[in-house]
């Protein structure tokens, strides 16, 4: 039998940018990326992601971004 879902997924990603300027044979900064991602799911399934990374780049960002997603799977599964 086949089986099919729909899901809706609201994300909110919460992503938090901090730099560090570094002087080393030039301007070297380290640049700190928290995100937290919260996904609920209309099953009641609700999964807390939070994410640390440390990238090196070449930039001079501060950036502080809010970002509402509202997705809408579509969920194929195949019983045999």
């Amino acid at each position: 039998m086949g089986v099919i879902e729909v899901l809706v997924v609201i994300e909110v990603l919460v992503v938090i940018e901090v730099l560090v300027v570094i002087e080393i044979l030039g301007v070297i900064e380290v640049l700190v990326v928290i995100e937290v991602l919260v996904v609920i799911e209309v099953l009641g399934v609700i999964e807390v992601l939070v994410v640390i990374e440390i990238l090196v780049v070449i930039e001079v960002l501060v950036v502080i971004e809010v970002l509402v997603v509202i997705e809408v799977l579509v969920v194929i599964e195949f019983w045999w």
